[in-house]
C-alpha cells in the first residue's frame, strides 16, 4: 500500500473509532504510530508522529507524549533538521524527568548527545552522554524500543575519538562491543569494532586497524549490514594506504564499488562512499578514477537534494502547524481550568466570564492564526532561499573540481609527452628508440 493511502486509512480509524478511556486510546494511537514507523520511511513516519501528537493532545499520559516527542526527533533527524529535533528530546528528557523514569531519562539524554555529535559538537555532546550512562538503570524496563548500553558507550567512544581523547574512547568502544555482543546485536557489535579500527588507525597502527575492519566487515557480511559494510571498504583502503600497499587500497575501492552497485543500501552511504573513494584515488595519484567518483558523488548529491527538498520543506511546515495547534491547546486548557475555578464564586460570575473568555479566545485565535501563516509562509521562502543559494555554492565547487582537475591533467601529459620527444632525440639504441615510439 502507498504511504498516503496508508495515511488516509490510519486518519480514517482514528476518526470512526469508538469512545474509549484517554489513556487507552492514546496508547492504541501510539502503538499505531510505533508499527508505521517500523513499516515505512522517515517523510511517511514524520507525518504519522504528527498526526498522533495532534490526535492525542497535551492531555495524554507522560508516556505517551515522550515516546512521540522522541520518535518525532529522531524521524527529524533522519532529515537533517537537528535543532528541531534536539528541540523534542529536549522534551521528551523533560518528560522522562517528571516520570522519574530512570530509562526513559537515559535513552533520551543519549539522543541529545547523539544529535550534538551530528552538528559537530562532540566536546557538547560528552555531558549528555556520561549523565545518560549514569542515570541507566541495573535493569528496566521500556514499552517500546530505547537506547541500550552499547549505543551509549559506542556513542561515547566516537565523540572521544573525534576529541583525540583516544585511549578513553577505546575503553568505551571495547565496553560497547563487548556489550553489544552478549546482547546479540551484531549491527551494534560491527560498528564498535569500525570506530576501533578508525581509532587505530588515528593511533598509527593499521595493521591492528585492518583486523578490527575485517572483523566489522565479517560481521556486517554475515548479518546483512550493507550501511556500515560499504563505509568499513573506504576504511580499509586507507589502512592498506598508510601500510604502503597501493595495490591492496585500489582493489579495496573496486570490491566497494562492485558491493554497492549489487546490494540495497541507502542513496546516502553510497554518495558518502563515492566522496571518501574520490579522496583516496586522488591521494593515490589515479585523478581519472577520482574523477569518476566524484562525478558519480555530485550526481548523486544532486538527485539526494532534489528528492528531499519538498519532502524537508512539507517537514518543517508540518512542524511549526503541529507546534502551533499544541500551543492554542494549552492556552484552551488554561482558560478552561481558570474558569473551572471561578464556579466556586458565583455561578453568575462563571456565566459572564465563560462568555468574555470564549470570545476572547476566539479572537485571540482568529488573530493568531493569521500572523502564523504569515510566518510560516515567510520561513518556507527563506528556506527555498537559502537552499537555492546552496545549489548556486554547489555548482560553483564542482566546476572548480572539474576546472583543477583538468588543468592537473593536460599540464601531465604534456610534461609526458616532452619527456619522451627528448628522449627519442638522443636514444641509439633501436629496440628502446621503437619503444619510446610505441
Amino acid at each position: 500500500m502507498e504511504p498516503r493511502a496508508l495515511l488516509l486509512l490510519v486518519a480514517f480509524a482514528f476518526a470512526v473509532s469508538p469512545v474509549v478511556g484517554q489513556d487507552e486510546r492514546a496508547l492504541e494511537i501510539l502503538e499505531d504510530a510505533v508499527r508505521f514507523l517500523d513499516a515505512n520511511e522517515p517523510d511517511s513516519g514524520l507525518t504519522m508522529v504528527d498526526m498522533a501528537l495532534r490526535e492525542v493532545g497535551p492531555e495524554a499520559p507522560d508516556e505517551v507524549r515522550y515516546y512521540l516527542r522522541s520518535f518525532r526527533a529522531e524521524q527529524l533527524y533522519y532529515h537533517g533538521l537537528y535543532d528541531e529535533a534536539i528541540a523534542d528530546a529536549m522534551e521528551a528528557h523533560r518528560i522522562a524527568h517528571s516520570m522519574a523514569d530512570s530509562l526513559l531519562v537515559a535513552s533520551a539524554l543519549n539522543l541529545i548527545g547523539l544529535l550534538h555529535e551530528n552538528i559537530g559538537d562532540h566536546l557538547g555532546a560528552l555531558p549528555f552522554l556520561e549523565a545518560a550512562l549514569a542515570w541507566y538503570p541495573v535493569a528496566g524496563k521500556a514499552r517500546f524500543s530505547v537506547s541500550k548500553p552499547h549505543h551509549i558507550h559506542g556513542n561515547l567512544g566516537q565523540s572521544l575519538a573525534e576529541l583525540g581523547r583516544h585511549t578513553e574512547a577505546l575503553d568505551h568502544l571495547f565496553l560497547s562491543r563487548s556489550l553489544a555482543r552478549d546482547a546479540e546485536q551484531a549491527r551494534g557489535e560491527a560498528i564498535a569494532d569500525w570506530a576501533i579500527g578508525k581509532v587505530l588507525l588515528a593511533q598509527g597502527l593499521p595493521d591492528s586497524a585492518l583486523t578490527a575492519f575485517r572483523r566489522a566487515m565479517d560481521l556486517s557480511r554475515e548479518h546483512g549490514q550493507g550501511d556500515v559494510l560499504l563505509e568499513i571498504y573506504t576504511s580499509i583502503a586507507r589502512a592498506h594506504i598508510d601500510m604502503g600497499d597501493a595495490r591492496s587500497a585500489i582493489s579495496t575501492l573496486v570490491l566497494g564499488r562492485e558491493f554497492e552497485s549489487r546490494q540495497d543500501v541507502t542513496p546516502v552511504s553510497r554518495r558518502e562512499f563515492h566522496r571518501r573513494s574520490a579522496e583516496l584515488f586522488t591521494e593515490l595519484g589515479l585523478y581519472r578514477e577520482a574523477l569518476d567518483a566524484a562525478t558519480i558523488r555530485y550526481r548523486m548529491d544532486s538527485l539526494i537534494h532534489r528528492s528531499n527538498k519538498a519532502a524537508i520543506v512539507e517537514t518543517v511546515t508540518q512542524l511549526h502547524d503541529t507546534n502551533s495547534e499544541l500551543e492554542v491547546q494549552r492556552l484552551q486548557a488554561a482558560l478552561y481550568q481558570e474558569a473551572f475555578e471561578r464556579v466556586r464564586f458565583s455561578r453568575t460570575v462563571l456565566f459572564l466570564g465563560s462568555i468574555l473568555g470564549l470570545l476572547v479566545l476566539l479572537a485571540f485565535y482568529l488573530v493568531y492564526r493569521s500572523r502564523q501563516r504569515g510566518k510560516d509562509r515567510l520561513a518556507e521562502l527563506e528556506l527555498l532561499r537559502l537552499q537555492q543559494e546552496r545549489t548556486i555554492d554547489e555548482l560553483r565547487i564542482r566546476e572548480q573540481v572539474g576546472r583543477d582537475m583538468h588543468d592537473d591533467l593536460g599540464a601531465g601529459l604534456s610534461a609526458l609527452k616532452l619527456r619522451n620527444e627528448m628522449a627519442l632525440r638522443t636514444e641509439k639504441d633501436p629496440q628502446r628508440r621503437q619503444h619510446l615510439e610505441d
